[in-house]
Order: C-alpha cells, then structure tokens, then sequence
C-alpha cells in the first residue's frame, strides 16, 4: 500500500515536472494536457501562474505606496520642523521688543 502511495506521489510530481518544463511553459494548452486532465492540478498550476504574476507586481505598488507615504509624512515633519522655528524666532522678537 505505501509503494502504492509514493508511486502515485512520484507520477504527480512527475506530471507537475513535465507541466512546469521550459518547453511547455508558454503554452497553456500543452500544459494542460501534460497534467492530463485533471482538474485539481489544473486549478492549482493556474492559481501559481496568478500568483507568480500578480506577487511581484502587488509588492512594487506596496512598496512604491510606502515609499510615497513615507515621504509625503517626511515633508510634513519638515514642514512642521519650519513652524516650530518660525514660532520659536517669533517669540523670541516678541520677549526682545517687551525688554
């Protein structure tokens, strides 16, 4: 029953293999008859393929949000670094002129 079970282990894996070589990666149709029609392993070498796509993509909009956000806050610490010097020279005319 075990030799069973890893024959049939190894066939799957064999079968992914055979899907994900380099000769049948742009051909969705070869691809899909490499797994031989099931419909599982269909499914999921398509869910990796959106995956694989969208992954990368979703991290450069994250990180290109971040990167703005982060700069847009950094400005503003700026900014507000400016009005606490402004209002700190203001005062300090102010205590100079009632003197």
């Amino acid at each position: 029953m075990r030799s069973l079970r890893l024959d049939s282990s190894s066939r799957i894996l064999n079968t992914i293999l055979v899907a994900s070589s380099s000769t049948m990666r742009n051909s969705p149709l070869n691809y899909a008859a490499a797994i031989n029609n099931n419909w599982l392993l269909v499914y999921l070498s398509v869910i990796v393929r959106v995956v694989r796509f969208l992954f990368p993509l979703l991290c450069s909009v994250f990180l290109f949000l971040r990167f703005v956000l982060t700069m847009e806050a950094t400005l503003e610490n700026l900014n507000l670094g400016e009005e606490e010097v402004l209002n700190f020279e203001l005062e300090e005319s102010e205590t100079e002129q009632d003197d």
